[in-house]
């Protein structure tokens, strides 16, 4: 009786943790590798990109695309990246550029800024609060499902920005598996 119930209880676990990890496999954007090095003050010139807006000593806030046709040959992430300086507060947030939304439905798109504290997909208008956590604000389901911007990890030294993935990579291809 015992060994039955103990073996129907291992096999409900067993179960739960298969359908934990084939949901987030639809659910999230899957972990890659970023390292990229890149001097804060130069970056906009280094980039050379029109949709940049870049001041570090302004207090209204700023951005910088990293665009992975750019950099081939580096760790950029899915489709590049985007460093954020929060308004007023001199805070730093590093995402991927790959919407999650499009990324479920196999489709390529990045995200684009769609005023100072937002960006939106030009395929499926999700529109997405860079200011906080990178979250969906225009669609519900999305929220719901963990389909946030990826965000990276940095270090600042002082000018330079050392974004690097790999101290959480290791624990999220667990889930994943190696690819």
């Amino acid at each position: 009786m015992f060994e039955s119930l103990f073996g129907t209880l291992m096999m409900r676990r067993f179960f739960l943790l298969c359908l934990i990890v084939l949901s987030l496999d639809s659910l999230a954007i899957k972990p890659i590798l970023v390292k990229f090095t890149c001097n804060l003050r130069t970056i906009n010139k280094q980039e050379g990109d029109n949709r940049t807006q870049w001041t570090l000593n302004d207090k209204d806030c700023g951005w910088c695309f990293v665009d992975k046709s750019k950099h081939p040959k580096e760790l950029v992430g899915h489709n590049g990246l985007l460093i954020y300086l929060k308004p007023y507060t001199y805070e730093y947030r590093v995402y991927d550029l790959k919407c999650p939304v499009c990324d479920k439905k196999k489709i390529n798109s990045s995200i684009e800024m769609e005023n100072s504290v937002e960006t939106i997909c030009p395929k499926c208008k999700t529109r997405y609060d860079i200011f906080n956590i990178g979250s969906p604000l225009n669609n519900m389901e999305a929220a719901c499902e963990g389909l946030w911007l990826e965000s990276y990890t940095y270090n600042l030294e002082g000018d330079i920005m050392i974004i690097d993935s790999s101290p959480g990579l290791e624990q999220r291809q667990i889930l994943w598996g190696n690819e």
